[in-house]
């Protein structure tokens, strides 16, 4: 029997039942479940095909990497970082935040000068390797890091030697950094052209990173890969992905249209900043002939957006759902003691020596308890552990339930034209021959803006 780590709640949910049973699905399931039984089919891997993905090159890189250097830099944005940073931290902190460890994971994304001499100033580089993430090898902020960073590399190392810490993850048929990979001899890991970025968590793009780091990735794997049947039937009240989607869908209709991912493990907070552009850039985009649609997601973490966040969830603007994100776990056994209460906060000694797992718990049940007394819906996904195989089975579901909600509202998931168009308008900028059209009409765009709100502040 197949073991489930997540489940959903939606006891609180002000509507709970109404948003997954049988009886009341949308007329838009029946052609979901259409399009999502031909996605689950389609030719060539998908993110629902990642347990079919060959790993033994990338292990084999890894464990020789792994013998000789302690710091790996993943240079990448995007979906070809954010999920990376998610299940790092989630499932090796350590490795992710250098606290200590024999090997370590650095993220280069953002184009800014400061971050890549901070980067410079931690790392060793006679101890780096670096791996270089762009599926359609042409983003233009990964290949002005990678190359900045290359040349850190060569001035202490010499050209060959830094050539020959490099490893690629990429698009094997096309782009220009697949073309300079096979003129280097570079590794290459490939994305499959059917898996888009903000899908590929679990393939190279994040799983080298990952398996530098110590983490099991073949359990990571196949926690998601033996939920995919589950997460693609269309059973509203026995599926959670569709359950989940179904529940936004449901609450986005009725004006509630903002989803505040919020776990409450700290580690898990780069896993709200995934699904910020998950949610976002998969959903954002007009539907059919209709109007643009806008699942706004926010990121929060627990228990610090108690105290920054909360007054506007629970007072505020009727307009947001909140998904909580709970996993039950011991408490370290390297924490110190509680110290003593003193006399003077005997008024607070019902906290003495409760484990911070329990504070962090009744923290989260109080701020739920709170939202439904306003009838503020909110969710929970919760799991027992935070194990590889649950966490590939976490992001498989939200993953699902994803591709659930575009197909619910008959748009396409999987695109990003808007985000494409902003690329293009980028490269122009920048000089790409052949691109002058294209950089005039962004000037007289950006100078009518100017013209028309240069009085406005």
């Amino acid at each position: 029997m197949v073991a489930v780590h997540w489940r959903l709640e939606l006891e609180h949910a002000c509507q709970p039942r109404s948003c997954v049973t049988p009886e009341s699905a949308p007329e838009a399931l029946p052609g979901a479940a259409e399009r999502m039984a031909s996605f689950a089919v389609r030719r060539g891997p998908t993110f629902l095909d990642v347990g079919t993905l060959d790993l033994s090159p990338l292990l084999v890189q890894v464990a020789a990497d792994r013998e000789s250097y302690d710091t790996l830099v993943v240079v990448g944005i995007g979906g070809s970082s954010l999920g990376l940073r998610a299940l790092g931290e989630a499932l090796a902190p350590t490795a992710f935040r250098g606290r200590g460890g024999a090997h370590r994971v650095r993220v280069l994304e953002s184009v800014d000068p400061v971050e890549l001499d901070l980067l410079l100033d931690e790392v060793d580089l006679s101890t780096t390797c670096v791996h270089v993430v762009t599926k359609s090898g042409s983003t233009v902020e990964t290949l002005a890091n990678f190359f900045y960073l290359l040349g850190a590399l060569t001035e202490a190392l010499g050209e060959g030697e830094a050539w020959r810490r490099v490893r690629v993850t990429t698009d094997p048929n096309e782009g220009p950094l697949a073309a300079l990979a096979r003129e280097r001899g570079l590794p290459v890991f490939p994305l499959p052209s059917g898996i888009g970025g903000r899908f590929s968590v679990l393939t190279p793009v994040a799983l080298f990173g990952l398996a530098f780091a110590g983490v099991d990735v073949r359990a990571l794997v196949e926690g998601a890969a033996v939920q995919r049947t589950r997460f693609t039937a269309a059973l509203p009240g026995a599926n959670p992905s569709l359950d989940l989607a179904l529940a936004l869908c449901r609450f986005y209709e009725a004006g509630l249209r903002d989803v505040v991912f919020f776990p409450y493990v700290t580690r898990l907070f780069p896993l709200a900043l995934w699904f910020v552009q998950l949610w976002a850039e998969s959903l954002g985009k007009p539907r059919g002939k209709g109007e643009p649609l806008g699942p706004t997601p926010l990121p929060a973490v627990g228990t610090n957006d108690q105290h920054a966040q909360l007054q506007l969830l629970i007072e505020g603007a009727h307009n947001k759902v909140v998904l909580f994100l709970a996993a039950e776990e011991e408490t370290s056994p390297s924490h110190p003691p509680m110290a003593p209460f003193p006399p003077a906060l005997g008024v607070m000694r019902y906290l003495e020596n409760a484990p911070l797992a329990r504070v962090r718990s009744r923290s989260m049940e109080g701020v739920q308890a709170a939202l439904t007394e306003l009838g503020r819906p909110h969710l929970t996904l919760r799991a027992a552990s935070l194990s590889p195989a649950a966490m590939g089975e976490l992001v498989m579901l939200l993953q699902c339930a994803t591709a659930w909600a575009g197909f619910l509202w008959d748009i396409d998931p999987f695109d990003q034209p808007g985000v494409e168009q902003a690329k293009r308008y980028a490269h122009a900028m920048l000089g790409k021959p052949g691109a002058e059209a294209l950089r005039q009409r962004a000037e007289g765009l950006l100078r009518g803006a100017a013209n028309d709100e240069g009085s406005a502040i």
